[in-house]
């Protein structure tokens, strides 16, 4: 990738941080909570806000998957991309322009696979596009259909579509790609007898697929002529940057208005989503054609808790989509139907309709999920008991999902009115739905005492070890936090500690990296040190250690200032000060204990009278010396 020159990294590094708040706020819903403010983890699955952003420090931490680190690590992980892409998407961000050269192949084939997908989808993008507004069969035949089907220029644009002929590998190949990665991004393909290669896209209209950041992962393709031996979408296959069943198409779109209305409004296809922003309407993302995943819910759930499907009254299709929608109710979300009237799609109804009126229909027919599913079905038994007890059964396998006790009561109160099924029988049977998931639940292997002595054993042995990492990470976390706070009028936590430390070096890599910064600072004859200095290190684990120690996991509650509690706190001089005394002192003290071991061993293989004494002195003066630590500990040593 062309080299980013280092000032340009230092300021994206500066403005992230300051933009924290911003730039993790564009991916997940944050809510203050003292000087934090707090979300669910998009990292992994909780109901119970545990992800933490501190804008004062310009870092993230969660508390339950224990990830965390700067806006460029947050960037990341949420694209899966590589540190020169998040500065690119950054530095896009702050509108700060990178010196960009020409890729040669040679440069392209030094990429990480990813980095070389996302440029090569990028380039067919904006080439199919190119195709479609400024060729003159795409224009005769792609945009002249678009403009058919009703939608504007603004829009064409908006979703960046495109138009394919038969030419792109060919091109992109001219421009100095490489056939084997054009091959990997699913745009080329390789003839199976010949081993030549053509285009997956060809005479069809372009439906770039964008992943949360904006950044084109994939594409769909529409069919334009009538042709019984190619279907009628095509779709990019999966690759390392696409998994369908984590992408939802418009996202990038959506999100800030998903955010913003509390609600995602989910649909089938890509034109129904166009339509509606055409319409007015953007929290709108399709699942493209798949029932609902566990990846797809969770990535609505970063930015809302409320669903909203709207269905084209197909029944068969709204059937096979159920068992999604079970998934939503089982992550906790809260969901509710729409049916529109025959014939109509999103597409249709939302250019006939416009946005006050499509707003109203929503608003007007929105049902909850479970009374929409129990009256769906009831129409299909014709008041035959038993079909209506298969009814019954497959209502109370939806609720049975749902999380919330509170909640999966006021589900069966409705739908014992629906049904005509008393509320105590429904509730039985409901238990025993719930008892029967349990059961099936695969328990943890057998207690086995020979696997459990070797834990014991394996345990012991760590336990002196992680005893010692504890009272090295103290020290750096007391520095990282407190380093320039005063513990005394003259001096700093930072030069206190340096100081009392010098003749220890610490076991911990990482520690022991922290701790070397902070010496060859002190030796320069500066006793305060920003952290930001760590969060700019190459060194990843610095950066993960560093905002791990500083992130604040809880603060007292304002109902402790209110009834006049008060909490002591580290930053009080006097008490600093004490805690980095005795957190000096400890290990001061288990380093003597380790001189002294090591004594003790050459005291019972000395070899001669001479030797023996030695270890017999040396030993009564680390007796001494411990004993001065100790009584200063408050620990009494037999």
């Amino acid at each position: 990738m062309p080299y980013i020159p280092k000032d340009i990294l230092d300021q994206v590094h500066e403005l992230s941080q300051n933009a924290i708040l911003d730039i993790v706020g564009s991916y997940v819903s944050l809510k203050k909570k003292g000087q934090n403010y707090w979300a669910c983890c998009p990292f992994h699955d909780e109901r119970t806000p545990s992800f933490s952003v501190n804008p004062v420090k310009g870092i993230y931490k969660c508390f339950g998957c224990a990830k965390g680190g700067k806006a460029i690590d947050f960037v990341m992980e949420m694209d899966g991309c590589s540190f020169p892409e998040a500065i690119r998407t950054l530095a896009k961000r702050f509108g700060i322009e990178i010196p960009e050269t020409e890729q040669t192949p040679e440069q392209l084939a030094s990429e990480t696979l990813k980095d070389s997908l996302f440029i090569i989808h990028n380039f067919a993008k904006t080439f199919y596009h190119s195709r479609l507004t400024e060729n003159e069969t795409g224009i005769a035949i792609g945009l002249s259909y678009l403009k058919e089907r009703g939608y504007r220029m603004d829009i064409i644009k908006k979703f960046e579509l495109g138009y394919a002929q038969s030419d792109f590998t060919s091109s992109a190949i001219a421009a100095g790609y490489q056939l084997d990665l054009l091959v990997k991004s699913g745009v080329t393909i390789l003839n199976e007898q010949s081993g030549n290669p053509y285009d997956r896209f060809r005479d069809r209209v372009i439906f770039p697929i964008h992943n949360l950041s904006g950044k084109t992962i994939a594409f769909g393709a529409r069919m334009l002529k009538s042709d019984k031996d190619s279907p009628k979408y095509l779709n990019s296959p999966e690759t390392e940057i696409y998994h369908k069943s984590d992408t939802l198409f418009g996202i990038h779109l959506a999100k800030n208005s998903i955010r913003k209305e509390d609600k995602c409004i989910l649909v089938e296809g890509y034109t129904d989503v166009i339509s509606m922003h055409q319409a007015g309407i953007e929290n709108v993302v399709a699942s493209s054609g798949t029932s609902l995943t566990e990846g797809q819910i969770k990535l609505i759930s970063r930015f809302t808790q409320n669903i909203v499907i709207i269905y084209d009254g197909d029944p068969a299709g709204i059937k096979a989509s159920m068992r999604g929608i079970d998934l939503i109710l089982e992550k906790g979300l809260n969901v509710e139907l729409v049916l529109l009237p025959a014939p109509e799609d999103p597409d249709s109804f939302a250019k006939k309709m416009g946005e006050t009126a499509l707003r109203e229909y929503v608003e007007k027919n929105k049902k909850d999920f479970i009374s929409f599913k129990t009256e769906l079905l009831l129409k299909e038994t014709e008041n035959n008991p038993v079909q209506k007890a298969k009814v019954v059964t497959e209502v109370l396998q939806s609720i049975a999902r749902i999380p919330d006790m509170m909640l999966r009561n006021l589900y069966i109160k409705a739908t014992g009115l629906l049904i005509g099924v008393d509320e105590k029988t429904l509730m039985n049977g409901l238990s025993q739905i719930i008892l029967k998931n349990k059961e099936g639940v695969t328990l943890t292997a057998p207690f086995s005492e020979a696997t459990q002595e070797k834990k014991v054993l394996s345990t012991e042995k760590k336990v002196s070890e992680l005893k010692e990492e504890l009272r090295e990470r103290e020290i750096i976390r007391l520095l990282l936090n407190f380093g320039n706070n005063k513990v005394n009028p003259q001096e700093t936590l930072n030069h206190f500690l340096i100081q009392q430390l010098s003749d220890i070096e610490f076991k911990h890599p990482v520690y022991r990296k922290i701790l070397e910064t902070y010496r060859l600072s002190n030796s320069e004859g500066n006793s305060t040190l920003d952290v930001d200095v760590f969060l700019r290190n190459e060194n990843n684990e610095v950066c993960k250690t560093v905002v791990d120690l500083t992130a604040i996991r809880n603060e007292p509650s304002i109902s402790w200032k209110k009834f006049q509690v008060q909490v002591p706190s580290e930053l009080d001089e006097h008490i600093l000060s004490k805690i980095a005394f005795t957190a000096h002192l400890r290990l001061q003290w288990k380093n003597l204990l380790h001189i002294k071991n090591e004594n003790l061993q050459k005291m019972k293989t000395a070899k001669t009278e001479e030797e023996s004494l030695e270890a017999q002195e040396i030993h009564v003066f680390l007796k001494k010396q411990e004993k001065i630590i100790t009584e200063q500990l408050g620990i009494v040593v037999y």
